[in-house]
């Protein structure tokens, strides 16, 4: 009975306004979320994974729902927008797609019914470095409001509506997830036995990586679920640990300027890049994590090679493969990664490039693996 009326449902007026609605979210270039992986992003995708769990503070816990009343919001958005500024510094990505799952029992005849009505949103939102928290968390409040009174678009059929270009490592449309279970997970009584839940850490991982927060005795438990095959450990315990400084920073300080929000600050080597090269990082404040690196190069006095020709240019980058790989024949078509590059050497490939006045950005050296594409991409740059 319910795929029948579904089915009708699907041919309605109200479909096609939300049809328009979703379309319109996604108009333009779909963004591609690109973490510094700590190996290589394998051809196919893999659904190895961890699960890193920790616990915010009952006095935590406590700030964010008194936060949520003061400025009319819901913790689930509280959290979800400080998620966005954590992508936003370890990507340096504005335009981010966060996906997560809604119930799909928007009418009351669908509580009391058995099954899986389950649908998921692909949240976009533009996490700009130059306004405040608040304001942004206004942005993703009104964003959050216009998905969810569309959410009864089923998420596989917007995806063959955008005709998303089917890439065999990735997921469609998004590669991080947000999950608020908002009704927690009660004591049950079994006759005088009580039963309390207890997060399960499983194996496996959906997405490149996950972020689950379950209301447990009021307090909120996070669940870091990531693929083994581009996470380690430590990067997830960074992680969580960067998640749970931005969320104490804008709790005091909600009209903090986003890009000034101090995510890898005071330690050394605390960040993203847990295990790179040593970089002072007592000064960077109001920098996100690219952004350090950017800023250690400019301390070195580059060469000018803007009259270099491509053939320069693919020499100099050919030197830098060849200081940076473990490999010792490299040709000019030859992948990055294939050769032994992963998302930290990567880094160190942008850096080297900056030294010698060659201007790219990180994303770019995803893009344009090799050292034909990379000369090209330079070349271009420089005209």
């Amino acid at each position: 009975d319910f795929a029948v009326w579904e089915n009708d449902k699907l041919k309605s007026d109200d479909f096609k306004k939300n049809k328009e609605f979703w379309m319109n979210e996604f108009q333009g270039n779909i963004p591609v979320l690109n973490l510094p992986y700590t190996s290589s992003r394998p051809s196919k995708k893999s659904f190895e994974g961890k699960t890193f769990v920790t616990t915010l503070s009952e006095e935590l816990t406590s700030k964010i729902n008194d936060f949520a009343k003061i400025n009319n919001t819901t913790p689930f958005m509280i959290m979800l927008a400080c998620y966005y500024v954590l992508l936003y510094n370890y990507t340096n990505q504005e335009d981010i797609v966060i996906g997560t799952p809604v119930s799909g029992r928007i009418y009351k005849e669908l509580e009391p019914l058995l099954g899986v009505f389950v649908n998921s949103l692909p949240l976009r939102n533009s996490c700009r470095p130059n306004i405040t928290f608040k304001e942004f968390l206004e942005n993703i409040k009104k964003s959050c409001i216009n998905a969810f009174s569309h959410q009864d678009y089923p998420f596989d059929i917007l995806v063959n509506d955008l005709k998303v270009t089917k890439d065999a490592s990735r997921h469609p449309l998004f590669d991080t997830m947000f999950t608020y279970q908002n009704n927690g997970f009660e004591a049950v009584n079994f006759g005088g036995i009580v039963g309390n839940f207890i997060a399960t850490i499983s194996n496996t991982s959906k997405f490149d990586i996950s972020l689950e927060v379950l209301p447990i005795d009021n307090k909120l438990q996070l669940c870091f679920e990531y693929c083994t095959k581009l996470f380690d450990e430590i990067f997830a315990s960074n992680f969580a640990k960067h998640y749970e400084k931005i969320l104490c920073f804008v709790l005091e300080k909600p009209d903090v300027i986003i890009e000034n929000i101090p995510v890898f600050e005071n330690k050394k080597n605390d960040n993203v890049i847990y295990k790179f090269n040593e970089i002072n990082l007592d000064d960077t404040k109001n920098a996100s994590n690219i952004n350090l690196f950017t800023k250690e190069i400019d301390t070195v006095n580059y060469a000018n090679n803007s009259g270099s020709s491509l053939n320069d240019i693919e020499l100099q980058v050919e030197s830098i493969f060849k200081k940076i790989l473990p490999a010792s024949n490299i040709g000019i078509d030859d992948n990055f990664f294939d050769l032994g590059g992963d998302s930290l050497a990567a880094i160190n490939l942008q850096i080297e490039l900056l030294k010698s006045n060659l201007q790219l950005t990180y994303s770019d050296i995803f893009e344009c693996p090799t050292i034909r594409t990379l000369a090209e991409k330079i070349a271009s740059n420089k005209g």
